[in-house]
């Protein structure tokens, strides 16, 4: 466009110096005068053919080759306008009046070619291409030392990332880079998290060991206090069987003569032999609480409301002189294992 617009306006120009020019060939009728005229159009290579006509549109002179586009009419400059220019193909026609003291005396008419449109515009199209190409060298070059400077370490950095989240090998270090500074802070942070992770992994093994160690440690502890324990309750329910076997078996023989004993020996026998009983289920009872570390809590529904009541009992028949009111509400069921014993005082529940 550029390019058209300058040989318009250097058409424009010849026309208008071979319009001055040609005024006196014009005036005096000297076709020859005007010919030579036009002959100075052959410096101008884009320049094919131009011709001279009268106002009233007779050829007077022409330059080069006869001109279907002079020639046929069909471009012919309106009266009243001075310029007109007219585009087909790749041929360009341009009209211009020539005035002398205000009367138009003829038009000049130049018809070019826009050949060199096409050469430059192969030549920009070359250059264009050779550009691209340059760019695209450019890019594949930047592209190739980004990769090299950034994805790969980017790639290599991610990659050791999944592995040290696949193995939880938080020992593995990833490979600094040298060729970038960026890439090399941002792998000296990796790895100073990956040591900061493995230091405390390491404090978190060793306190677990050292836990697990106490652990163990308690358990043997527990473990001979509860033998301990049932030793002693073995030993302590040993010794008191030897005596209480000896009051049972006199409560026995006491029963055997109740008929010549009177009613309040009578009732203090029976509360002997109860106490007897009650001193046997507290012998089982602590045989079975030393045993109550390896045997299973056997949970049944329990009522404290009745345990309540029976204990109550117990208390007023055990001392019948004290004046005690009991206030026993409904209490909520409860799962244990209930271990009864007959003392007066006393019933034993396992939660």
């Amino acid at each position: 466009l550029s390019f058209r617009q300058s040989l318009i306006n250097n058409l424009r120009a010849e026309a208008e110096i071979i319009g001055a020019n040609s005024v006196s060939a014009l005036t005096f009728d000297d076709p020859a005068s005007a010919a030579a005229t036009l002959q100075g159009l052959s410096r101008s290579p884009d320049v094919i053919s131009a011709a001279l006509t009268t106002d009233d549109g007779t050829i007077f002179a022409n330059y080069g080759p006869p001109d279907e586009l002079i020639l046929s009419g069909k471009h012919v400059l309106p009266r009243g306008e001075v310029e007109h220019h007219w585009l087909n193909g790749r041929r360009l026609l341009l009209a211009h009046r020539i005035v002398f003291q205000g009367s138009p005396l003829g038009v000049v008419y130049i018809s070019a070619t826009l050949n060199e449109i096409g050469q430059r515009a192969r030549h920009y199209l070359l250059i264009a291409g050779l550009i691209l190409l340059l760019c695209m060298l450019a890019a594949l070059l930047i592209s190739s030392l980004s990769r090299k400077l950034v994805a790969q370490p980017i790639a290599s950095l991610a990659e050791t990332a999944r592995s040290i989240s696949r193995e939880h090998d938080y020992s593995v270090r990833a490979e600094e880079s040298t060729d970038s500074i960026e890439m090399s802070v941002l792998t000296e942070a990796f790895n100073e998290m990956l040591r900061q992770i493995q230091q405390s992994e390491a404090a978190l093994r060793q306190s677990r060991d050292e836990l697990e160690q106490r652990v163990e440690e308690r358990t043997a502890e527990l473990r001979a206090a509860n033998r301990e324990l049932e030793a002693f309750s073995y030993t302590v329910a040993h010794d008191l069987r030897g005596p209480l076997d000896s009051i049972t078996g006199l409560g026995y023989l006491l029963a055997g003569t109740s008929s010549q004993l009177d009613s309040n020996s009578r009732e203090m026998l029976q509360r002997l032999q109860e106490s007897a009983k009650n001193m046997s289920a507290l012998i089982d009872d602590l045989l079975n609480f030393a045993r109550a570390s390896v045997t299973p809590v056997k949970r049944d529904e329990v009522n404290l409301t009745a345990m309540a009541l029976r204990i109550a009992g117990d208390l007023k028949s055990s001392e019948p002189a004290r004046r005690v009111d009991f206030v026993i509400s409904d209490l909520p069921p409860v799962e244990a294992e209930d271990r009864k014993s007959t003392r007066l005082n006393s019933s034993h529940i396992t939660i």
